[in-house]
């Protein structure tokens, strides 16, 4: 190849990348090796055509070349150069535009798995249930009761109704006079009322795990591990479907002279506070009902193998047997008889020295089974016909 002056490479078109052409160039002098490169175009390639087509050609009628005459120029490379760089442009401000949407769900992705990975190391959850516990009852306490007064009787019905979901209250928590009823009194009680309830539960049931080792009870703080796994990866997915839903759309925005990107953001960070809450929520609701009423412990015991009958009979035997592969009992018992007398009347020959065996001593012939017409019914017991079932 060196001897015969090196590679020459013939490109039929230009790349929309510059760097691809320089490695279709670089093939030509490898290691120092000579070589040589030439590209051909035509004015109607795509890379011409969208964005240097127009100007090449008034080049050439300025000039006044005809269309089928070669153009060599050092200008005409220029200005492929320059429609290269335009698309090199182009497609890295869509690369950048796809890693600025990536790293909205990147940041977000990095605190839900914070918090997978935590619970997966078997961290302790209990405190951090706690403070959840309480975040959720004051929401419901502000919710219920907007003022520092218990105005309205249907404002502390609806807070009861929903407390009662969780946790029972007693009779003694609420005063006589409702109306007397300061929010902050009234929210010190729940949370004590509901934070005993669930240490006290979860004692219980930390207790009848260690009491009963081998059933594998768990406890309160595997409880709330599971939980929150389960909830957290349930939600985070449809946290992720939502997000794609949004994306796909969110350039409309941009009729409305909105930045989609910054549009994209905002409702971003809006879905991800909602999903932290609605985590939160669930995670307090399922764990506070789950301990709101007694807990059973059932065993399941193993279920008993079923053993099959001693004296269990099938018609195989009266199928073979009509079909002619196997003798019926009846055709059995000549056969022994006949073997019997056979082996008498071998003794009389022995004893008279003849070779001939008496008259009598004939072997029994097994009798021809019977037949079975097509459209008799079939013996297997099925009700079909016999060219249906087994004749087919």
């Amino acid at each position: 190849m060196v001897a015969l002056g090196g590679l020459h490479i013939i490109g039929t078109e230009r790349h929309e990348s510059r760097r691809i052409d320089n490695q279709l160039r670089g093939r030509a002098g490898r290691q120092g090796d000579p070589g040589q490169s030439r590209f051909f175009l035509a004015l109607d390639d795509e890379l011409l055509r969208r964005f240097a087509a127009d100007r090449v050609s008034k080049v050439m009628e300025m000039v006044g070349m005809e269309e089928d005459m070669p153009l060599e120029s050092g200008m005409v490379s220029r200005l492929i150069e320059q429609a290269q760089t335009k698309v090199e442009g182009y497609n890295f401000d869509i690369r950048k535009n796809v890693v600025d949407y990536d790293d909205v769900i990147a940041k977000q992705r990095e605190v839900i798995y914070a918090d997978r990975r935590a619970v997966l190391e078997r961290a302790d959850m209990h405190e951090r249930v706690l403070d959840m516990i309480r975040a959720e009852v004051n929401k419901l306490v502000d919710a219920c009761i907007p003022g520092n007064m218990v105005t309205e009787e249907e404002q502390l019905e609806k807070l009861l109704t929903l407390m009662e979901a969780w946790v029972h209250v007693p009779e003694d928590v609420l005063p006589e006079n409702i109306h007397a009823i300061r929010r902050e009194d009234l929210r010190h009680k729940l949370l004590d009322l509901t934070i005993e309830h669930y240490e006290e539960r979860g004692e219980k049931l930390d207790e009848s795990a260690e009491q009963n080792p081998g059933l594998g009870i768990p406890t309160i703080r595997d409880v709330e591990r599971s939980y929150t796994l389960q909830i957290v990866d349930r939600l985070w997915m449809d946290h992720i479907d939502a997000l794609d839903v949004m994306r796909a759309s969110i350039h409309f925005r941009s009729i409305g002279q909105r930045d989609p990107l910054v549009e994209f953001k905002n409702e971003a960070f809006r879905m991800f506070e909602e999903l932290k809450a609605a985590i939160q929520y669930h995670i307090v609701n399922e764990l506070l009902k789950f301990l709101r009423g007694d807990i059973t412990i059932r065993v399941q015991q193993p279920a008993p193998q079923r053993k099959a009958p001693r004296k269990l009979r099938t018609n195989a035997d009266d199928l073979a047997r009509t079909i002619g592969q196997a003798k019926s009992d009846a055709d059995d018992r000549p056969v022994a008889g006949t073997s019997r007398r056979n082996g008498a009347a071998a003794g009389q020959r022995g004893q008279n020295g003849h070779g001939r065996a008496p008259v009598g001593a004939q072997t029994a012939r097994a009798s021809a089974p019977m037949r079975i017409g097509r459209n008799d019914p079939c013996p297997c017991g099925s009700g079909k016909k016999y060219k249906k079932c087994h004749g087919a």
